[in-house]
Order: structure tokens, then C-alpha cells, then sequence
């Protein structure tokens, strides 16, 4: 039968020396000193638009006895978590159960400000303690978002859909395509409609007299990187619209071989056909389109053309 060996934190050195005394009585006060610790995020209690809310969460680094054997900590409760909020303004993005961040245990007991939000002295004399801590969020995870703000040389926003409660206003415009609710195909270049069911002329031919007035190389190229930026990002998704009612066709005619009596089918059916009706429209704008984006390159080349040695790039 093997004997049990153990591994005390004083070992037979510890106290050989003053220096070694004082550095074992420092290491053991230490170990009741809790800075930053990994937690997983079991439970989210509040949050949303309103008050910044608490969590529940789990240490995941487990405790050591003297024999080795893992010792689990125990949940941690209420804890109230990070929110970046500037007076009423405010970034909400509360934690998910399974989030995997960081608590950081504060030096003094906070739960008199906590619950006065206002300058308290501590309730206990606790220190560096769990019950102290603050959620601060993810540092790692499993596998990448499916939506998310990405910041870089543009800022892409990837969500099924974006609400605004009040007015919108964009300093350069908004450059879009999308399907109205009854159908109508709408496209803009910023800010300006350019087609509803055909394209809107008057935006092209105002463009075309802009580039023909250029008056340089440099004004000229500024000119086309910025409509052609535009343009060719409407042209995406213009192409991308039509590739969606494409899909939702295919979808409605499946519908449609069920026959009347499939409930669902006969409900979704008028939805469906209002947005279908932009469908029709989308294969010639996407070819008109192309035939002014031919159009304007010509006028580019012709208004190159009065500046030695001009050369435009296209994006």
C-alpha cells in the first residue's frame, strides 16, 4: 500500500534564515490576494436598454491542495460588469451565458458603492476578494462572430438588420439598394435616388458635366474615386438584391406546389409576391447601369485627355 506524499508550503528551508522566514510569511499572504482571474459567465441578470446589470460566473482556474488535487472554486454572484457610457450615451453589449472574460478583484470591498453610487467607506475589511470583483469581458473564444463592427481602413457592420428610432442623417450620403415593402426597387449614390423602377438620367448626366469640367488631373481622379466608389458599391448590391428575389422565387414556387390547403404557404404568399414584383426590374437596371458606368468612363477618358500626361485610375 503507497503512502499519500504531501506537499505543505513550508518546506524544511523555510526558516532557515530571516530573509527566508519573511519571504515564506509574504508568499503565503499573498496566496489570499486575488488580482485578475478567468471566469466563464454562467448567468446574466438585467441589462438591455436600462441600468448596467450583473452577472454570475464561474473561476475557472482551479485551487491546488497540499497533495495536489484540484480544489474548484465555487461561483462568484452579482457581479456588475463593464459598459462603455458617457452620461446618457451609452455602447450596450451585454455579456452571454458561456462568455469566457476576466473578473478584476478591486482592493477595497465595494459594495457600499455598489449599492449608494456614491463615495462609501468599505463594508468589511476584506481585500483583493471575488466578491469584489468586476466582469470587464471576453478575452477568449471558441469561434468567430456572426455579427460584429469591424473597424479598419472602412468600418463594416455585419447584422440581419439595424434600427433607428429617430432621424438619420449621413454627411456624405447613403449609397444602398434595397426593396420597399410593396415592392418598389429603390437605389441611391449618396443620398440621391438614382432609380425607383428605371434609372434616374438626370444623376448620370449631372455626373458626366461634373468630370467634363475638371480642371486637372488631380481633380479628376478625386472626382472618379468618389462617384466610382460609390457606384460600384450600388452595382454590388444591386446585384446582391437581385440574387435574394431570385432565391425567393425559387422558394415561392416551391410554395406553390403544396397547393392552397398548406396554411403557411397561402399566408406568406402575398408578402411574397409584393416583394417579387421588384424582381422584373432589377436584370435591365443592372444592365443600364453597366451601360452608364460605360458612359462615364468614356467622358473620363475624353476629359483625361486635356492634361499631359493624366492618367485615371478607376477603383
Amino acid at each position: 500500500m503507497s503512502a499519500t506524499v504531501a506537499y505543505p508550503l513550508q518546506r524544511p528551508d523555510s526558516s532557515a534564515t530571516e530573509t527566508q522566514t519573511l519571504d515564506f510569511l509574504i508568499k503565503c499572504a499573498l496566496l489570499h490576494v486575488r488580482t485578475v482571474h478567468p471566469v466563464k459567465v454562467l448567468a446574466v441578470h438585467g441589462g438591455g436598454v436600462g441600468a448596467i446589470g450583473t452577472v454570475d460566473v464561474q473561476p475557472l482556474v482551479a485551487q491546488l491542495d497540499g497533495i495536489g488535487q484540484s480544489q474548484e472554486h465555487g461561483p462568484v454572484y452579482g457581479r456588475p460588469y463593464l459598459r462603455y457610457q458617457g452620461g446618457n450615451s451609452a455602447i450596450i453589449l451585454d455579456p452571454a451565458v458561456g462568455d469566457i472574460g476576466q473578473l478584476q478583484c478591486c482592493d477595497r470591498d465595494i459594495s457600499n458603492v455598489v449599492a449608494t453610487l456614491s463615495a462609501s467607506l468599505p463594508a468589511s475589511l476584506r481585500r483583493f476578494n471575488f466578491a469584489d470583483g468586476i466582469y470587464t469581458g471576453c478575452i477568449v473564444s471558441a469561434g468567430a462572430p456572426s455579427q460584429y463592427l469591424q473597424f479598419g481602413s472602412s468600418i463594416t457592420a455585419e447584422t440581419p438588420q439595424v434600427n433607428v428610432s429617430d432621424n438619420l442623417s449621413v454627411a456624405n450620403g447613403v449609397s444602398a439598394s434595397f426593396a420597399t415593402a410593396m415592392g418598389q426597387s429603390v437605389d441611391m449614390i449618396d443620398g440621391v435616388v438614382v432609380s425607383t423602377g428605371s434609372l434616374n438620367e438626370q444623376y448620370f448626366t449631372s455626373l458626366t458635366k461634373q468630370i467634363n469640367a475638371a480642371t486637372s488631373c488631380a481633380d479628376l481622379q478625386a472626382m472618379v474615386t468618389k462617384a466610382f466608389t460609390s457606384i460600384l458599391a450600388l452595382q454590388s448590391s444591386m446585384t446582391i438584391q437581385q440574387g435574394l428575389l431570385a432565391t425567393l422565387q425559387t422558394l415561392v414556387t416551391a410554395l406553390s406546389t403544396l397547393g392552397s390547403g398548406y396554411t403557411t404557404g397561402t399566408m406568406l404568399f402575398p408578402i411574397f409576391n409584393q416583394q417579387l414584383t421588384a424582381l422584373s426590374t432589377y436584370v435591365s437596371k443592372i444592365a443600364a447601369l453597366s451601360s452608364a458606368i460605360s458612359s462615364l468612363e468614356s467622358a473620363i477618358t475624353t476629359a483625361a485627355a486635356k492634361f499631359p500626361s493624366c492618367t485615371i485610375s478607376i477603383p
